[in-house]
């Protein structure tokens, strides 16, 4: 049964716009794809301290240095609006030997009971809504000089986004390293272990923290 011209006119308007507006909407929000690739990745990585300070509204500069070296602050740790906690040590003190002369007069590192340093693994995690925070990390006096030494740093945010970086520490004694985050989230948690070379390991302290 054929329909009447006019319906059949309608029929094909209507197609028409439809497939008119579905162009529009492609044009307009463009194919998935490219949606993907244009959007920003959830947590940004900075490695030197000059950028990271102009790219983020991070003020506060957590410094060890108000402390007296050799101060034991438990671990966990509380240091104004920052949380420090190490897997193995029995405590966090403020030292400077042997990571002087880079960081003075204070750094933070993980010891045991028997006031020696402590390997294992340091998570940061924040009191207040923070959306970019660096730290400076440092290994000891001697520990780098003629060779390299890495640690990999772990950034997560408040919707499961993670990042990881390698740190590398080159040759240059008591060498300190940046490495910031900034995220649309909430920044949960940075982690860290120790700094390994084949066959080693040593530990790394903390400097500032910029939050």
């Amino acid at each position: 049964m054929r329909q009447p011209k006019g319906r059949m006119r309608e029929n094909a308007l209507l197609r028409a716009s439809t497939f008119v507006a579905a162009t529009l909407v492609w044009l307009t929000l463009g194919a998935p794809e490219a949606i993907a690739a244009t959007q920003p990745a959830p947590i940004e990585v900075f490695q030197d301290f000059s950028s990271f300070s102009a790219a983020t509204k991070a003020t506060q500069t957590i410094t060890f240095d108000k402390f007296e070296t050799g101060t034991s602050l438990g671990n966990p740790a509380l240091v104004e609006t920052v949380i420090f906690q190490h897997s193995a040590a029995a405590t966090f003190k403020t030292i400077g030997d042997p990571y002087i002369p880079v960081s003075t007069p204070n750094v933070l590192a993980p010891f045991r009971p028997d006031n020696t340093l402590e390997l294992g693994d340091t998570t940061l995690a924040f009191q207040k809504t923070t959306h970019a925070a660096g730290l400076f990390l440092v290994i000891g006096q001697g520990s780098n000089q003629d060779t390299t030494w890495t640690s990999t740093v772990t950034a997560t945010d408040a919707q499961n986004h993670s990042i990881s970086v390698t740190v590398t520490f080159r040759s240059v004694i008591g060498e300190q390293q940046f490495i910031g985050f900034k995220s649309r989230f909430k920044i949960t948690s940075i982690f860290f272990g120790p700094a390994t070379m084949p066959g080693a390991s040593t530990v790394v302290a903390i400097d500032n923290v910029q939050v």
